[in-house]
């Protein structure tokens, strides 16, 4: 399914590398807000739910349901973005509940 290997992508380049290709290149890693190190496999996948979880519903939503999830999905990145301006230190709700930040590579 394909929400199970964005999920897999996600989780395993946030934990091990820091960040995915697109990340990587643009010199972005997403670290552990206590330490600076790399997030923990269960941060990940909690910074993935919040952050592409109501997407990922729209993939497995029977047909019926799926414009109402996708809008539902477009607000809820709406929202994320809101958070992460209006947050003193750019972190939006994804990062705060996973514990995470993102930054400049160093």
């Amino acid at each position: 399914m394909l929400f199970r290997s964005q999920l897999a992508y996600f989780t395993i380049c946030w934990r091990f590398w820091r960040g995915t290709l697109g990340q990587r290149i643009t010199h972005l890693e997403v670290v552990s807000v206590t330490g600076g190190k790399a997030i923990s496999l269960m941060d990940a996948i909690v910074r993935w739910a919040v952050l592409q979880g109501p997407f990922a519903a729209v993939t497995i939503a029977p047909q019926g349901v799926r414009l109402f999830l996708l809008l539902a999905a477009i607000s809820w990145t709406i929202f994320l973005f809101y958070s992460t301006k209006n947050n003193a230190e750019t972190r939006g709700l994804h990062d705060r509940v996973a514990g995470s930040r993102v930054s400049l590579e160093l």
